[in-house]
């Protein structure tokens, strides 16, 4: 496997998303100075090229930081509803670690003809009734947090006691308020 080069240490902490106990991410997407950062690209990478090496590192070191947080034993890994198969495949790797069940308890109304046309927003449906007590949101990149909150609204309104979320990428805009801590 190519040798990436994402912190094995570092992970940052997202507040701010309501309805999530908690929510983490590899990196910031990019940074204001230094410009794109490596989980920028192979963020990047993964989009473009599918399920080739770049997912792969990105799903193991998500994977790795939802490993490290103290989790109830029954959580369900659950993929961020996407236009993209790189949230799936990052839920995928990250169940797999946990030893967890990977459910697909989340969809997305489809756009023109059925098909998903741009944003998620406004979109999100539950495809269960019941939801599970205890749930772990994968995605591939948080912006402003709306997707993760909508998200964690169904899954409460369902059900679900405590969401947790876990990302690839935090996308910060210049001059926004910085949600995030190390």
């Amino acid at each position: 496997m190519t040798q990436h080069l994402i912190s094995p240490t570092a992970a940052m902490t997202i507040s701010g998303v309501e309805g999530l106990a908690q929510c983490w991410a590899l990196d910031r997407f990019s940074h204001p100075n230094l410009g794109l950062t490596r989980v920028g690209l192979l963020l990047g990478r993964a989009k473009v090229g599918g399920l080739g090496p770049a997912c792969v590192a990105l799903a193991e070191r998500v994977a790795e930081v939802a490993s490290w947080q103290d989790l109830p034993d029954d959580v369900v890994v659950v993929a961020v509803p996407s236009a993209s198969m790189l949230s799936r495949q990052l839920a995928q790797c990250t169940g797999a670690v946990l030893e967890r069940p990977v459910e697909d308890l989340l969809g997305v109304r489809g756009g023109l003809l059925g098909k998903l046309d741009g944003s998620v927003r406004g979109r999100i449906k539950a495809k269960s009734r019941k939801m599970p007590k205890h749930v772990l949101l994968v995605d591939d990149a948080v912006r402003s947090g709306e997707t993760l909150k909508a998200c964690a609204a169904i899954l409460h309104e369902r059900g679900a006691q405590q969401v947790w979320a876990v990302v690839a990428a935090a996308i910060l805009e210049p001059g926004e308020g910085d949600p995030v801590s190390w």
